[in-house]
């Protein structure tokens, strides 16, 4: 499939450094069960804020390989999050210069998400709501010179010190990026848009929050609501053309309006930024579909695979590639063997090449 020897072998627990260095290989390589193994041995004789990390860690791959029981008790093992024992101050002679909680924002999100992966969509919604509203409150503490806040933000944030880390801006959108996914999921995309709107009128200058808020009114069928944030996206960006979101989304606009041809040109200037990979390949794909072009879009999907085989071989980019082989026909099995192969070598531990066997049904582009 590539035309070349590839020699290239998935990082494990034994062949990475045994610290967090390595713990980052294992999990930027998709080394899940590695980086459970690893981190298991690394928690023990570990700084408290070392450790900390080390869990989260722990806690992203055991949901990645939908061990999702066995993280659910991790978690329970560790207590109350905003306990004593998880601050610097308890720990001074570690840390003397160091006050507050030593708590990765993200495990805090990880709890609130975690009744999601058990079943409880209802308790993950309750959680994911308490969360945003601490920040809520925070935000409001750290912003007031007078303390003077709303009273819900104040009956949540009465007892919170002026420095927590729920009050840093980029743990709050972390947190309401959490709850607008949950509603897209609960099948609420309206109350997502809600919470993303509020998000981006106080931050004008996130792109990215601007284009998923565009996206996903497109989704919806907004086109004019979609084509008004994807301008005022604009206005915020120096120079348009060279800027991979805003491609992307005259792209996704163009495919809207049912302008493929257009849409696949602004995917290939978006793949020329190297900011958007997979998205950009598989809509440019798409296109060349919709264009009657199915050889070039087999080719374009191929030859993007070609040029990173470790980073491009995903789940949806292979979907697609396998739905396309079949509309092909001919050779389709070969194509296909070639490919899992490929992914057999490179792809994350996450990635269920049965979910794609022939007859799965894995769906078109």
């Amino acid at each position: 499939f590539l035309g070349r020897a590839f020699q290239w072998r998935k990082p494990t627990e034994q062949t990475v450094s045994a610290d967090m260095k390595g713990l980052d290989t294992l999990a930027c390589s998709g080394a899940w069960h590695a980086t459970i193994k690893l981190a298991d041995s690394l928690i023990g004789g570990s700084q408290p804020h070392h450790a900390l990390l080390i869990r989260l860690y722990k806690m992203v791959a055991l949901l990645k390989v939908r061990q999702f029981r066995v993280a659910s008790e991790e978690m329970a093992s560790m207590g109350d999050l905003e306990a004593d024992d998880y601050q610097f101050e308890r720990h001074s002679e570690l840390y003397p210069d160091r006050t507050g909680s030593m708590v990765p924002f993200a495990l805090h999100i990880l709890r609130a998400q975690l009744p999601f992966y058990m079943g409880d969509t209802a308790g993950a919604l309750d959680a994911l709501l308490r969360l945003v509203a601490r920040c809520d409150a925070a935000r409001q503490l750290r912003g007031s010179a007078t303390g003077v806040m709303d009273g819900a933000a104040a009956a949540v944030g009465e007892e919170m010190p002026l420095e927590s880390s729920f009050a840093h801006p980029l743990n709050e959108r972390a947190a309401r990026l959490a709850l607008a996914n949950l509603h897209i999921v609960r099948g609420d995309p309206e109350l997502a848009i809600e919470l993303l709107s509020a998000l981006t009128h106080r931050r004008p200058d996130d792109l990215q929050l601007m284009s998923m808020l565009g996206r996903l009114h497109l989704q919806l069928g907004d086109l004019g609501a979609a084509e008004d944030v994807f301008n005022r996206l604009e206005c915020a960006v120096p120079d348009c053309d060279s800027s991979g979101e805003v491609r992307m989304n005259r792209g996704f606009l163009a495919m809207a309006h049912g302008n493929y041809e257009l849409a696949r040109d602004e995917f290939d200037s978006a793949l020329d930024t190297g900011a958007q990979g997979v998205v950009a390949a598989n809509n440019r794909a798409v296109c060349s579909l919709y264009l009657c072009q199915l050889t070039d879009a087999v080719a374009s999907l191929e030859e993007f695979i070609r040029t990173d085989p470790v980073g491009h071989v995903q789940p949806t980019l292979v979907s697609n590639l396998f739905a396309l082989y079949e509309l092909q026909s001919d050779s389709a099995a070969v194509h296909r063997r070639a490919v899992e192969q490929l992914a057999a070598i490179v792809a994350p531990d996450d990635f269920d090449l049965r979910s794609y066997s022939a007859g799965s049904g894995a769906g078109g582009p």
